[in-house]
């Protein structure tokens, strides 16, 4: 009988602590929350573009927004969260691929940042760059060295590995 209740007092405390209700009324927001409205914000953003935007969703998560030849491809892979600027809030860099028919032209990141628990978008870079982390307000990000028309756009040597930080609204390289 004093096990019984021993673990049921054990189940209702672990099931209170699990609800995600820090016992102020407001849920706790989780990382797939902030996940979500980061990707929100990628798609209002793209929306904003388009004149009459058709949006799907893949299996995997995958956002594609078609708006005539134009599309737009966000994937939850290419959200990256970590501090960007001088603020202690978590920011953002949600990475878009656009295409034009079936070519891809650029990726616009999409520079996030947290002011007062509030996302904002900050900043757009057209840029070639795939972003790798985010890591104490540096980003680091794979740079292919020959430009898009170039035949060397896909050589894997032809990439360096490079450091930024986001000073006065722009991406800056670190020396």
């Amino acid at each position: 009988m004093m096990r019984t209740f021993l673990f049921l007092s054990f189940v209702v405390v672990l099931f209170i602590s699990c609800t995600g209700n820090s016992g102020t009324g407001k849920a706790v927001s989780t990382p797939e929350t902030s996940r979500d409205q980061l990707i929100t914000i990628a798609e209002d953003y793209i929306r904003s573009r388009c004149r009459e935007p058709q949006k799907t969703v893949a299996g995997n998560g995958a956002i594609t927004i078609i708006d005539g030849q134009k599309s737009y491809l966000i994937e939850p892979s290419k959200v990256f969260t970590g501090p960007i600027d001088d603020d202690p809030g978590k920011d953002a860099i949600v990475s878009v691929a656009t295409f034009d028919g079936q070519y891809q032209t650029t990726t616009e990141h999409l520079i996030i940042l947290n002011s007062s628990g509030k996302y904002g978008l900050a900043k757009v870079i057209r840029s070639d760059m795939e972003i790798l982390f985010i890591k104490g307000r540096v980003i680091t990000a794979d740079v292919p060295t020959h430009s898009r028309s170039s035949p060397l756009f896909n050589c894997s040597e032809c990439r360096d590995v490079l450091n930024y930080q986001f000073k006065g609204g722009e991406l800056v390289q670190m020396e």
